[in-house]
């Protein structure tokens, strides 16, 4: 079955990566960015699983408040989507913002926003009833972290990667937030195509944020 969707998808993309991401070299200031990116991005990852298991572990009780429950959050969404135009949606287009996002004050406004915003935006569309998945919203918001850094890291004079810490965000997000740092690494990595490089990178820096946060998690009663 897994082959024959991989099959049927290349014929619709024509084998080309679902993400575009600028080429970037492993320079030193490319690699500080992206291990300035793992803790920050494992962390939203930990808080973003928190709180998406907390709303739905407690759903709203009675039928009728279904419709209207998505009907306030998709009007939420919809409004603040006219401020940030890659809010809605399952977070493709954030995510993709987010490789090439450019560098200044307006970019990293814009990435704040999304980190801030997405997965509360998640939270509520949950809590109000509705059903989907969580990978796209996990690795657009690690992607946003990882970006947001880096143009931070930019501001200060380092030559970092914007698109380098934006996969390395997004994978570490992922796994953490679907425990499955393998899955992420892999996942995100072969959506945007990036430098070999990156591979093994996000094969670590995934592994060692699971690992944490999952030690952390066991700690809580």
């Amino acid at each position: 079955m897994s082959v024959i969707a991989t099959l049927v998808s290349w014929l619709h993309s024509g084998g080309h990566p679902s993400l575009l991401m600028p080429q970037a070299s492993p320079s030193g200031a490319a690699l500080l960015g992206c291990l300035a990116t793992v803790p920050a991005a494992a962390g939203a990852g930990w808080a973003a699983r928190a709180l998406w298991a907390w709303v739905r572990s407690h759903p709203l009780e009675g039928r009728w408040t279904l419709p209207l429950a998505i009907g306030a959050a998709g009007l939420l969404t919809g409004t603040a989507s006219l401020w940030l135009s890659v809010l809605p949606g399952n977070g493709r287009d954030a995510m993709q913002a987010a490789l090439i996002s450019p560098t200044g004050a307006a970019a990293a406004a814009a990435l704040l926003g999304v980190v801030a915003l997405k997965p509360l935006l998640t939270a509520v569309t949950l809590g109000a009833g509705a059903t989907g998945g969580l990978l796209a919203p996990s690795f657009c918001l690690g992607g946003s972290v990882g970006a947001v850094l880096a143009v931070g890291l930019g501001a200060l004079g380092l030559p970092v990667s914007v698109g380098a810490a934006a996969l390395t965000g997004a994978g570490v997000t992922l796994g953490v937030t679907q425990r499955a740092p393998v899955f992420a690494a892999l996942f995100v990595w072969e959506l945007a195509r990036g430098p070999v490089w990156t591979l093994s990178l996000l094969l670590v820096a995934c592994w060692a944020a699971s690992a944490c946060t999952g030690r952390r998690g066991r700690s809580q009663p």
